[in-house]
């Protein structure tokens, strides 16, 4: 509204929209397309005035680069651009890409980074109202992406700068994967039937790991016949072959829990399996 009254409308001949790239977009999104037609429409009547065609395309992508959207097919160079920037985060960090948590970040990442290059593409700035509670609650952190990605735009050669903004929300997704980190899992001791070997691996265990949670000790027996009683167990910690239930991963160990066992269950905790 503010350009129109300045007088700044982009002119579209006829006033249609025909670039490819616009109409794949329509096309694909016609939903959120009608939308941005209405609320032209609206804007034209409240103003009295013409409007071009066009402006109902540029909120159509305002309303993608919000992210509102979330079945959008973007083309195969944001795609690429998306994962290239997400994979240089992640190995700028040191994290293990094989890493189921590693891999659902680098998801995560690439659903905020897709939108994101279409707002930089667009100079559509989204205010971060929580940035200053960001730099505040995690400034190291902030810091870290901010210099990972001033080295991107310059090793990737972006075509773009990205801002404090954009920053601040690509640094949650980091502190929500060292705060999940953080968190201790949910140990399972279990045996062939005795109680016994379990309560000595329990031993030896809880004085490798002082910290680890460790939920109880139990035998296999009991694990297959009561299994909503161990719903919630992250890890197994088993001297015989058992197949876990939901997520738990499963370490076969002896019941002296010798060293290769200890660096075994380590690498697990750590998710680095």
């Amino acid at each position: 509204m503010k350009r129109i009254r300045q007088g700044k409308m982009i002119d579209s001949k006829d006033g249609q929209i025909k670039n490819k790239r616009y109409e794949k977009i329509i096309q694909a999104n016609p939903k959120f397309y009608k939308v941005s037609n209405d609320v032209i429409k609206n804007v034209a009547d409240y103003l009295n005035c013409d409007i071009p065609a066009i402006e109902s395309y540029y909120l159509l992508e305002y309303l993608i680069s919000m992210r509102y959207n979330n079945n959008y097919v973007y083309d195969k160079k944001t795609s690429s651009e998306s994962m290239e920037l997400a994979e240089f985060y992640i190995k700028q960090f040191g994290l293990n890409p094989g890493s189921s948590r590693v891999i659902s970040l680098q998801n995560d990442l690439v659903s905020h980074i897709r939108p994101m290059i279409n707002r930089l593409n667009n100079q559509i700035v989204v205010a971060n109202k929580v940035l200053a509670d960001i730099k505040l609650e995690y400034g190291q952190l902030f810091k870290k992406v901010a210099a990972i990605t001033k080295k991107a735009e310059s090793e990737l050669q972006l075509p773009w700068t990205i801002n404090d903004d954009e920053i601040g929300f690509l640094t949650l997704y980091f502190a929500k994967y060292i705060e999940e980190s953080s968190l201790p899992k949910r140990v399972l001791i279990m045996c062939a039937s005795g109680i016994g070997t379990s309560k000595l691996l329990y031993v030896k265990i809880h004085k490798a790991f002082p910290d680890l949670n460790i939920v109880g000790v139990t035998s296999k027996t009991d694990y297959v016949e009561n299994p909503d009683k161990y719903d919630d167990v992250d890890v197994i910690v088993s001297t015989v072959p058992v197949v876990p239930r939901k997520d738990a991963k499963v370490i076969l160990s002896s019941a002296m829990f010798n060293e290769q066992d200890r660096n075994r269950l380590s690498r697990l905790l750590n998710d680095e399996d």
